[in-house]
């Protein structure tokens, strides 16, 4: 019989693994038995641990997140800008604020 445990999604298993390993913050694992986990794809944030790219940890509004993005709020738009989307994937894409309407917080 064997004794080997299948390594769980949103951990990996290098060879020699005595237990699974948590993807650090920037990665996820979506699938079971694997030896890595692959960078948190762009238009999302991937905290410790994350096995799947879904719509609560898609890039939030304000904010943009390039591939490898660890927290949502790691990159926000900076202040006279503003972004009415989730799931940016670069500053670039952070909206110049409107003449008559001021926006003085970086994230908005």
């Amino acid at each position: 019989a064997s004794d080997e445990i299948t390594c769980p999604e949103g951990k990996f298993c290098p060879e020699q693994s005595s237990e699974p390993t948590p993807c650090v913050p920037g990665t996820y694992q979506e699938n079971q038995g694997m030896s890595e986990c692959y960078p948190c794809q762009a238009g999302y944030y991937c905290e410790a641990g994350t096995s799947i790219l879904v719509d609560s940890n898609k890039c939030p509004l304000g904010h943009w997140c390039e591939e490898g993005t660890k927290t949502d709020d790691q990159n926000p738009c900076p202040s006279g800008f503003y972004l009415n989307v989730k799931g940016a994937t670069t500053r670039e894409e952070c909206l110049t604020c409107p003449g008559g309407y001021y926006c003085p917080l970086a994230g908005q």
